[in-house]
């Protein structure tokens, strides 16, 4: 007799290329066959898992997100289309229906609805989801299923799946969650979940098939946890609460004492001008005491004096003392008026000498300027005869009459003259001239002007290179450039060959090169000839030319230079003249003063010799008896006056000092503190800091008390706490106190609650599921040595305790710490669950004939072997997880993807028989499997034919 919810029927409409299908199964059990791409794996995902929550993720044959919904609804053309999957239940002669429809519209996405039938009626037999050959819509379908309370409509995914876990499974959200991902992964081909971790993928899957807790039994201590939460929420307030006026109070206390180093720094202010007015005090009655001590003195010397004075008989015969005594001032006036003439003088000698060092320097500088004027220029000897020649020519050509000139013999001698100045470009010079001869429009004496002015030019422009060739080879001799011997050198040099022979030849005189004479006679002489040479007509043609102004200006330099050199010369004599002048001077003006001196000495022992002490008595009695008059009339009773003053300000000090003798000394730590800052900011400081935590304290009305005490302002900080004020020291001390107590009732009370709720009660409840586990496990391990290979390899698990909890609530207490630390918004339920998770304290090991498989072992068994152990192990966990349901009839169903495609037919036989013992339905598919093995009961086999070009799939 059939005891719970076995698959009937799956049906498609407007799905892919299902118009409208129909697969059927054989008591919970069906196996869809097809080539590829022929659709049986849409069928096997649709099934399980997508009509079990309502996920549109992965449901392309690979299990990944590559195919969207709106493929299997649009296809290729469509751009709106409604389609249905539906899942029929059968028990008996009942039935229950879960389906989904979708709408999908091209670029906008799908409009999902979902509806599970519980009351009786069926789909496509006593009702359809087809109306005149067009699928119902979202509201058609709507009314279709009716208001009824066993059946269930929403457009909402999640709403969807926990309707579909109460109507079938009654699980926990969580745990349904766990049993479809499981469905998931069992679904996928074993090639793909082979390729996974290994063992890790089935221990990480048996581990969530083991039935855990419910989030109920853990709600008596999640909300003990989180009424602790509030209740050290509230407590957290009052610290921070306490932190905050913890703050004020250090500001507060910096005010206090920067008022307490405010009023030590007044001590030690009035205490100081005490001591100074003191000081002053005592130093004016020293002062009174000096001066009557002086006059007593004072009046002894007049007594002493005037004794002495009336011994002498001669009192009025001074008058030869005083002629001496106005002799002695005249000659002291004349010994002054003396020095200052011989100062005088020896400062007119000292700047003479300045002025003859700077004239002695600058002819050095004139005679430098000279010396370079003469080494710029330079002549060849040659020249000189040319230039004098054509000199001579003009002459006699001037004297001879006009008619008289022999045109062709001056040319043949100007060419031949010409010729002679080596130095000279004669071929183009002598083009020129032979032009200028034969032009018939100038007179003879033109043509002589003309070539005279062509000659004299080629010769200034010749001549200028030379000078500075010249003035080279005399610098590097005149400088000392060459060393003994080197001339030798530069005569073998044949490209300083020529320069040295033009040094050599120089002349001593040239009509227009001057080569620094040393002589006056020479000077002379090269004067009258550059004077002559200037007035000669020769230069009168040429003295436009650049040259020619050039060279003149050379000859003029050198005249203004000589000038100078005169001048300075003149003065140099002047100046050593005047030096001398007042070198004697100062001379006799010394003799002077030393006479002078002399006869002042004299004198002035006469006088002391004719005095003797009765002058000085004399003046001693007046200087008394006015000093006696002076301190008696003025001095004394000012001075007394003054040190009555200066005691009553002393008296006055000390009594303000004294008042202040309680801030005379203070801690250090204040002295410190206010050596580093200025104290006068800390009022301000402090109410801003005050003013800064008011907001946040306002739970105790916290106002400042401002109170005047003569000059100073104070200010006291005023809290309300529970009715009574407090201030700010008192307020701490009493949130102090009730901090204190109120963390020792929270450490009470979280024992208290680790001992009653977790020792007493969860416990309890962990160790029972442990025991459940262990057993069910063990039958695990059971049913998979029941299933053997054909090669012989027997698969079993084993559960391993890897961690011993000794002390339940030591641990879970530390364990809740670190979450605390961890997690900034903390979950109780979900770190509860966490923490007390029993799984995490065992492990899962795999066997094969009774020994541990390791992971690397396990890798290199064939195909078959791994999937054998593979379905062996996820399909027990799965039927673990079933065993958690709720719902005694829930289904017991699970699906392949290309079922059992590594496993060869033997082995199939025994995984189909595994399945048959553990009570499981199934929709699998796969491409060569049939299904005709004695260990199967019952199947029913649907074939896909998706035949190229057709827009649906052929189902039969």
């Amino acid at each position: 007799m059939q005891t719970y919810w076995k698959m009937n029927r799956l049906g498609f409409i407007n799905f892919w290329k299902f118009k409208k299908e129909e697969f059927f199964f054989s008591d919970g059990c069906s196996l869809v066959r097809g080539h590829n791409g022929s659709g049986k794996s849409i069928v096997i995902q649709s099934a399980v898992t997508f009509l079990l929550d309502g996920s549109m993720r992965k449901l392309d044959p690979s299990g990944t997100n590559a195919r969207e919904m709106a493929y299997y609804l649009l296809g290729e053309d469509k751009t709106d289309a409604t389609g249905y999957v539906f899942l029929e239940f059968t028990m008996g002669q009942k039935y229950r229906t879960i389906g989904i429809g979708m709408r999908a519209r091209k670029n906008k996405g799908i409009d999902f609805w979902g509806f599970g039938l519980n009351d009786g009626r069926r789909l496509e037999k006593d009702i359809s989801l087809y109306k005149d050959g067009i699928a119902l819509t979202k509201q058609e379908c709507k009314s279709l299923i009716g208001s009824s309370k066993n059946n269930f409509f929403t457009d909402r995914k999640k709403d969807y799946e926990n309707e579909v876990n109460q109507m079938l499974f009654g699980l926990s959200p969580y745990r349904y969650r766990e049993l479809i991902s499981l469905l998931s992964e069992i679904r996928k081909p074993i090639a793909g979940a082979d390729r996974q971790a290994g063992l890790k993928f089935i221990y990480d899957k048996l581990n969530h098939s083991l039935s855990t807790l419910q989030e109920e039994d853990f709600d008596a201590l999640a909300s003990s946890m989180e009424m602790m939460d509030e209740y050290n929420e509230k407590l957290q307030i009052m610290k921070d609460d306490y932190a905050r006026i913890k703050v004020i109070e250090k500001k507060y206390q910096d005010y206090l004492d920067s008022l307490v180093y405010k009023k030590y720094l007044t001590y030690k202010k009035e205490a100081s001008k005490a001591n100074i007015l003191k000081k002053q005090w005592e130093s004016a009655v020293e002062e009174l005491n000096e001066i009557e001590a002086k006059r007593k003195q004072a009046y002894m010397d007049l007594t002493t004096a005037e004794i002495d004075l009336n011994e002498y008989d001669i009192l009025d015969d001074y008058s030869d003392i005083e002629k001496r005594n106005v002799r002695l001032r005249l000659l002291k006036d004349t010994l002054e008026e003396i020095r200052e003439k011989r100062m005088e003088a020896e400062t007119n000698q000292e700047q003479c000498e300045y002025d003859l060092e700077k004239i002695k320097e600058k002819m050095e500088e004139t005679k430098e300027k000279l010396d370079d004027c003469s080494n710029e220029f330079t002549w060849a000897p040659d020249l000189e005869e040319t230039i004098l020649t054509l000199i001579s020519l003009t002459m006699e050509l001037e004297s001879l009459p006009k008619a008289a000139i022999d045109l062709p013999g001056l040319t043949k001698d100007l060419i031949f003259h010409a010729e002679q100045c080596q130095i000279l470009d004669i071929h183009e010079e002598k083009e020129k001239i032979l032009n200028t001869l034969e032009d018939p429009s100038l007179t003879p004496n033109e043509k002589i002007k003309k070539v005279e002015t062509i000659l004299l030019q080629a010769f200034l422009k010749t001549n200028n290179r030379y000078v500075e060739r010249n003035a080279y080879v005399k610098a590097q001799t005149m400088e000392g450039h060459m060393e003994n011997g080197s001339m030798e050198v530069l005569r073998n040099s044949e490209k300083l060959e020529i320069l040295y022979k033009e040094y050599t030849s120089l002349p001593s005189l040239a009509p227009l090169i001057l080569l620094d004479p040393s002589t006056e006679e020479k000077r002379r002489t090269l004067k009258e000839k550059i004077t002559e040479l200037e007035n000669s007509s020769l230069f009168e043609s040429a003295s436009s030319s650049k040259e020619y102004r050039k060279l003149h200006e050379r000859i003029r330099n050198y005249r203004t230079l000589t000038h100078e050199l005169e001048v300075e010369e003149a003065r140099l004599t002047k100046t050593t003249e005047l030096v001398s002048h007042f070198a004697n001077l100062a001379e006799d003006y010394e003799e002077k003063e030393l006479e002078t001196q002399g006869e002042i000495n004299i004198l002035g022992r006469s006088i002391d010799e004719s005095y003797h002490d009765v002058y000085r008595l004399k003046e001693i009695i007046i200087e008394a008896k006015s000093l006696i008059r002076n301190l008696d009339t003025y001095v004394i009773p000012e001075r007394k006056r003054v040190v009555k003053e200066k005691e009553e300000a002393y008296e006055n000090q000390k009594k303000l000092s004294e008042s202040l003798s309680s801030f005379a000394s203070i801690d250090d730590s204040i002295l410190k503190k206010y050596k580093e800052k200025d104290s006068l900011h800390e009022e301000h400081l402090m109410i801003e800091e005050f003013m800064k935590q008011r907001n946040d304290l306002h739970r105790y009305t916290p106002h400042l008390k401002r109170s005047e005490e003569k000059e100073d302002i104070f200010y006291t900080m005023i809290f309300t706490y529970k009715g009574r004020e407090y201030d700010i020291k008192n307020l701490l001390q009493s949130l102090g106190e009730e901090i204190d107590e109120k963390n020792n009732l929270l450490s009470q009370e979280e024992n208290s609650i680790y001992q009653k709720v977790l020792m007493d009660c969860l416990v309890e409840k962990i160790n029972h599921q442990i025991e459940y586990s262990k057993e069910w496990i063990q039958r695990i391990r059971e049913n998979m040595l029941s299933l053997e290979t054909t090669s012989g390899m027997v698969f079993g698990i084993r559960w391993i305790q890897t961690k011993h909890i000794e002390d339940f609530a030591q641990y879970f207490k530390e364990c809740m710490e670190t979450y605390r630390e961890e997690t900034e918004d903390l979950n109780y339920m979900e770190c509860i669950m966490e923490c007390l998770d029993y799984r995490n304290w065992f492990e899962f090991k795999l066997e094969m004939n009774g020994k541990a498989l390791s992971n690397k072992r396990f890798l290199t068994l064939s195909g078959g072997e791994r999937a054998t152990a593979i379905y062996s192990t996820l399909l027990s966990a799965l039927t673990s997880m079933f065993n958690e349901c709720s719902c005694e009839d829930h289904p017991r169903l699970f699906a392949l993807d290309e079922a059992f495609t590594v496993v060869d037919g033997e082995n199939i036989e025994s995984v189909f028989a595994f399945i048959g013992s553990v009570g499981l339905d199934y929709l699998i598919n796969s491409q060569t499997l049939w299904g005709t093995y004695p260990t199967v009961k019952s199947l029913s086999i649907s074939n896909l034919t998706n035949l190229k070009g057709n827009e649906s799939v052929i189902v039969h």
